[in-house]
């Protein structure tokens, strides 16, 4: 039995669990139920970790970047770092890396391989908006 809880501790996730604060619960339940995709679903980060462990995308919320976010990967698990809005941006950037697409705002392109994680060791993205 202890086997088999290794091999399933080791392997690539198949569902990804999306854990978020309370605040940011909402929208990001919107954001994953448009992917209309059974391979994830979203729960409330209620033991405030800033680790992640297989199988789980960790989204924490820093006022510090604005409309931006921070991200690191592994092919186990992954951490966005943002603002509510940086968040989704990061979150979708780690979707679209995953093989997701975001072609129309209510239809999702899937991946039509296994699901896995990018190996990303850091990347941090700036949003800027220029007024014309």
């Amino acid at each position: 039995m202890s086997m088999l809880i290794y091999i399933l501790g080791c392997s690539n996730p198949s569902h990804f669990v999306v854990l978020t604060s309370k605040d940011n619960l909402e929208s990001t339940t919107s954001f994953v139920e448009h992917l209309d995709s059974e391979y994830f679903r979203v729960e409330e980060n209620a033991k405030q970790r800033e680790y992640c462990r297989n199988g789980q995308i960790l989204l924490l919320e820093s006022l510090e970047r604005s409309q931006c976010y921070r991200m690191t990967s592994n092919d186990k698990c992954a951490v966005i770092e943002g603002d509510q809005l940086g968040l989704q941006y990061g979150l979708g950037s780690l979707l679209e890396e995953m093989g997701f697409g975001f072609y129309h705002p209510y239809q999702s392109l899937h991946p039509e391989s296994e699901l896995l994680l990018p190996e990303i060791e850091s990347v941090s993205v700036t949003v800027l908006f220029e007024n014309t």
